[in-house]
């Protein structure tokens, strides 16, 4: 029967698309000319632009007249944020978005993506900074292409803020040349969809990207960005047909080679990955690495994320034998590009520990789901979620060795941090619970199992809506806490609430659908009910092989 223990997270599967503007440049003007906005045979502004400058051309962004020269913004652009007032500001929109989540449960699911965001940017700053500033440069750049439309004053505002690390005036700004919906109200919508990710809010994001799609539909990068978006609040069915337009025109207008290609390849196999997909990901994953490993070199820190995925996908189907060989090749990569005390080291010593464990392998799992434990503890503090994880993970290991009394303390450590630094009311502390209670449950202290599943439950049922996945999760366990004690009436509700939310939510076809038929087959086998739990097997059958 399938029960959930560990937490072991992967680093993010999805590659962000930072727009550069010579390719933004290049892919609106085939937007436009797709979409009625340049008439066939129109001459395209000729764009240059000084040593170290951007040249933007043939497109709305370019804004010389035809036949003429736009020279635009040389030099690399400072923006004046510094990473204590970075982290800061993440602190400081963490303490919003909590206090939101008591506001709209519709809007719960949304705002735990955002605060999942904000705690992984925490904990590898640099690179989450890196990005933030890259996002406000874009911004700067774009401000000039509405020289003319907006006055100058506010032009110069607007990227003296920006310039600062402060994104309001741009904002309005962008808002003003939307509401107008003159040429670049496209770009204007794209923009603001932009700095509302950088400030992790989603909802505003995924409403300005749709907005920019609709203005201009064949702009990939738009196409991609409201891919990502609503990829990433869990839109699944709506981020599809953007992805595979996005990933379309890239191969069209850039060539199947391209690393732009990649990432959409990527993110569409992730997407499938997430629906348990996994046949039709497989291929993406494989095409995605082969190209950033011809066009970056075969140690680029993209290439280990694309190994990393591909050996994610292959331990999910349990083929371990494919994986392991993936994920020691993106540890390698990351130890030698990141260093050996780099938070992404400590993921990918996690993920390959996860692995062993999964193998059997639990002495070459064990130093490893060390390791990394004792990087995050140096790197993030003795008290961060990520050292909650670790401990977490350590614990199911001795768990799975049969070494209760060692796995219990690094259990109820892990629920004391997330307590402490979550509150007692996360979705993680529920995960957390629901760990300490299995671990009660294998050694045959119900009470207190039971006890921790309730409060797990009741936790998910406040916190998402109720047909949440994880709320699936807690009836499947406690279904089987009474499966286990041989109370079939009690468990039997149970298992088949777990396996509607997952029907509702996965689709009839994914491995956890797959898992609750299992469960209740067998609690169906163990009460003389032979006809029903052959029903049920044979839907297992009849699903197709992932």
């Amino acid at each position: 029967m399938e029960l959930k223990t560990d937490n072991h997270r992967k680093v993010p599967g999805k590659l962000c698309l930072l727009a550069e503007w010579v390719l933004l440049g290049l892919l609106a003007g085939y937007s436009q000319s797709h979409a009625g906005g340049n008439p066939q045979g129109t001459a395209q502004p000729a764009v240059t632009a000084a040593t170290g400058g951007i040249a933007v051309g043939g497109s709305i962004f370019a804004k010389a007249q035809p036949g003429g020269t736009a020279i635009v913004n040389t030099g690399n652009i400072t923006i004046g944020i510094t990473p204590e007032q970075y982290e800061a500001g993440l602190k400081r929109r963490e303490e919003e978005i909590r206090r939101e989540r008591t506001a709209d449960k519709e809007r719960i699911a949304v705002l735990e993506k955002q605060l999942a965001v904000i705690k992984a940017q925490r904990k590898n700053p640099e690179s989450a900074l890196a990005e933030y500033k890259a996002k406000f440069a874009e911004a700067y750049r774009a401000v000039d292409d509405f020289k003319g439309v907006i006055p100058p004053e506010q032009i110069q505002q607007a990227q003296a803020a920006l310039a600062k690390g402060e994104s309001a005036a741009a904002e309005k700004l962008f808002a003003e040349a939307l509401k107008r919906g003159q040429e670049n109200a496209a770009e204007a919508a794209y923009h603001l969809g932009e700095l509302a990710y950088n400030r992790i809010d989603y909802a505003a994001a995924d409403d300005y990207y749709r907005q920019a799609v609709a203005l201009q539909p064949n702009n990939p990068i738009y196409l991609n960005a409201a891919g990502f978006i609503a990829d990433t609040i869990g839109h699944y069915s709506q981020a599809e047909p953007l992805y595979r337009r996005s990933l379309a025109i890239f191969e069209k207008v850039l060539g199947p080679d391209h690393p732009y290609v990649a990432k959409s390849l990527n993110n569409l196999a992730e997407l499938y990955r997430m629906q348990g997909r996994y046949a039709q990901a497989a291929p993406l994953f494989q095409r995605s690495l082969t190209i950033f490993e011809k066009a970056l070199g075969p140690e680029h820190p993209d290439v280990a994320t694309s190994l990393n995925n591909l050996a994610g996908l292959y331990q999910a189907q349990g083929q371990y034998a494919q994986a392991a060989p993936l994920f020691q090749r993106s540890l390698a990569i990351r130890e030698k590009t990141l260093g050996p005390d780099h938070p992404d080291i400590a993921e990918s010593l996690n993920n390959l520990a996860g692995l062993y464990k999964a193998l059997g392998q639990y002495a070459q799992a064990a130093p490893l789901h060390r390791r990394s434990l004792a990087i995050r503890v140096k790197t993030l503090g003795p008290d961060h979620p990520d050292v909650a994880e670790s401990l977490n993970n350590l614990a199911g290991l001795y768990k799975a060795l049969g070494q209760y009394a060692q796995a219990e303390p690094l259990y109820q450590q892990s629920l004391a941090i997330l307590e402490k630094v979550l509150g007692p009311n996360h979705p993680d502390v529920a995960t957390s619970l629901n760990n300490l209670a299995e671990l009660y449950r294998m050694q045959g202290q119900y009470a207190q199992a039971e006890s921790l599943h309730w409060r797990s439950l009741g936790i998910r049922e406040k916190a998402f809506s109720p047909d949440h996945p994880d709320i699936a999760e807690s009836f499947n366990n406690l279904a089987l806490l009474y499966d286990t004690q041989g109370q079939y009436t009690l468990a039997e509700p149970l298992f088949k609430r777990s396996l509607a939310i997952r029907e509702k939510a996965f689709g009839p076809d994914h491995p956890n659908v797959a898992k609750s038929l299992r469960n209740l087959a067998e609690l169906y086998r163990q009460t003389g009910r032979l006809q029903e739990a052959a029903a049920l097997e044979t839907r297992i059958h009849h699903q197709p092989v992932q």
